[in-house]
């Protein structure tokens, strides 16, 4: 199986509501948005603001939001989720 089947399967496995596919969903995305994130905070706000608050956030509106995932156009969807 391709390890994008895998992980297509993992996306749908989460929106069933299996709490182990989901958070192996968002550790996997992790790196990937803290350094996204990261360049993305002004200078500025870096004081009061690091990629590791935004990273919390962004799991709680997930865990929020896994359900409405549309699985039947998941090739898309689970591009858009991720980012």
């Amino acid at each position: 199986m391709r390890e994008r089947d895998l992980q297509n399967n993992q996306v749908v496995r989460a929106v069933q509501g299996n709490d182990d596919a989901l958070i192996a969903l968002l550790a996997q995305a992790r790196g990937q948005l803290h350094h996204y994130l990261s360049a993305k905070i002004p200078a500025d706000l870096s004081s009061v603001v690091d990629a590791d608050d935004l990273i919390q956030e962004v799991h709680i509106r997930v865990f929020q939001n896994i359900a409405s995932l549309e699985t039947d156009r998941l090739d898309r969807s689970s591009e858009h989720w991720r980012g």
